[in-house]
């Protein structure tokens, strides 16, 4: 999801390739949403704030780095979001991140679906 605020994003079968590397089954679609809506897209809202604000020169060509986002994510997810909440840009930038990211995630997610790993209905 990171690919939506560069300026290269993802494109055709890359979708796919990301899919399969979540490997994720139909079931755990809920769960890539969750990620998505209340992980991701707030955690870039700041970054959205800055692509706006310098007519895009704020994002990176060619991708994040992995280990930046897992951190950019961890920083999120161990509580520094309550920071957010005080800073006027994260607000403008939400809905924004929002709206960068909301193409790739269709996109992604139905992507997941046509490569979803088969459930193992034998578990159930």
């Amino acid at each position: 999801m990171s690919y939506a605020w560069t300026e290269i994003g993802i494109r055709g079968n890359q979708y796919d390739a990301e899919a399969i590397k979540i490997s994720a089954t139909s079931k755990d679609i809920w769960l890539v949403r969750i990620i998505v809506f209340l992980q991701v897209i707030p955690a870039f809202a700041f970054n959205s704030f800055l692509a706006l604000a310098t007519a895009g020169g704020a994002m990176p060509d060619w991708g994040y780095e992995e280990d930046y986002v897992i951190r950019k994510m961890r920083r999120w997810s161990n509580g520094l979001f309550i920071f957010s909440f005080i800073n006027p840009f994260w607000w403008l930038g939400l809905p924004l991140s929002f709206l960068f990211s909301f193409v790739h995630y269709i996109r992604i997610e139905k992507a997941i679906l046509r490569n979803a790993q088969p459930v193992n209905t034998a578990a159930l």
